[in-house]
């Protein structure tokens, strides 16, 4: 057997970040993304590389989002009540989950809502962790359980809750962040797709990239997309097991998504939405 051939690679780590980040900008500038938004993001991780991430954290983790502003607002919209559970056994819902369209003509009731959200998102007990004695658990697991992944909701159609946006906070419930009927503007978001007018709700998992820069550094960006991943497979679980019908979308623009969402920052990037439909009504 012939010995492989050795092969040298100079490998200059600093000029490949820098043409990496060139490219992303031009790759955006070609599609019409602006500076400012989630590739500002991405650069920003990008010019990490090669350093020591940092796994020490002077003040707590920011595992929530306060929403600032006039009471409307301030005050959440549905609090948290003891959830919805499901009879149905594990393998079942697992048998049952699929990408379903034919969403049902009846509203989804406030209940199974917010129960999908708090055994997605919501908090299960506490730890501590980064020397912080309260650091909350969620349902959905996290890289270095950082909570990188908030879920947010557009409310079309359910019952109890005026339509608009919010950001559900595990911790107080669901919080206002724009006023007004939106389902509409989420279907133009992904032309054809006249069945998104039907859904009840959508769920859109935001990630929030200062908490795993801080600790990751270079990482992060995978440990993200992995993290949004596993919470809108999490949620269909969910879903199913509450006897909702959902469809994850990929497709969505993000920058318009932020819009959507009041998201006027570039550390909070929608990655992935969930739709949300009930079976009444087809």
């Amino acid at each position: 057997m012939s010995e492989m051939p050795m092969v040298e690679f100079d490998l200059d780590l600093n000029d490949d970040k820098t043409r990496l980040a060139d490219d992303i900008v031009r790759l955006a500038k070609d599609h019409d993304i602006p500076d400012g938004n989630v590739v500002e993001a991405l650069v920003g991780m990008i010019g990490h590389l090669g350093g020591i991430p940092n796994t020490v954290f002077e003040e707590p983790p920011e595992y929530a989002r306060d929403i600032l502003g006039p009471s409307e607002l301030t005050h959440p919209v549905a609090q948290p009540a003891p959830p919805a559970t499901s009879t149905h056994g594990f393998f079942d819902v697992v048998s049952a989950r699929a990408s379903r369209r034919d969403f049902g003509t009846e509203k989804l009731d406030l209940k199974r809502l917010m129960a999908l959200l708090h055994w997605t998102a919501g908090k299960r007990g506490e730890c501590i962790a980064y020397d912080y004695r309260s650091a909350p658990l969620r349902y959905i697991p996290s890289a270095g359980g950082l909570a990188s992944i908030d879920a947010y909701v557009v409310a079309a159609s359910v019952e109890g809750l005026e339509p608009g946006a919010y950001y559900y906070d595990y911790r107080s419930g669901l919080r206002l962040t724009a006023k007004g009927y939106m389902a509409w503007k989420v279907a133009e978001l992904n032309p054809g797709q006249e069945w998104l007018g039907r859904a009840a709700a959508f769920i859109v998992f935001v990630a929030n990239t200062d908490r795993v820069v801080h600790k990751y550094g270079p990482m992060a960006f995978k440990l993200l997309m992995m993290d949004a991943g596993i919470a809108v497979g999490h949620a269909e679980l969910v879903a199913t097991a509450l006897e909702l019908r959902t469809c994850i979308i990929g497709g969505l623009s993000q920058r318009k998504m932020s819009r959507l969402l009041r998201l006027d920052d570039t550390q909070r990037v929608p990655i992935v939405t969930l739709a949300v439909g009930t079976r009444s009504g087809v």
